[in-house]
């Protein structure tokens, strides 16, 4: 988790997922794994971590 803290300290500079085309979802990519997250006012909401070798659907986070 601490590895995660830091990396989203520059989480506003992060791509847009592809798949959902929404500025309001944002991922990085930290080792192994897919960190899928939003803003909520000054918080940074964590929506799901995916293992890279499992097939993302968006359909998991609504």
């Amino acid at each position: 988790m601490a590895e995660i803290r830091w990396t989203l300290q520059a989480a506003d500079d992060v791509e847009v997922i592809v798949e959902f085309n929404k500025v309001a979802l944002r991922e990085i990519i930290l080792g192994n794994y897919r960190i899928v997250y939003r803003f909520k006012k000054d918080v940074v909401e964590i929506l799901a971590i995916y293992h890279g070798a499992r097939l993302f659907d968006p359909a998991d986070l609504e």
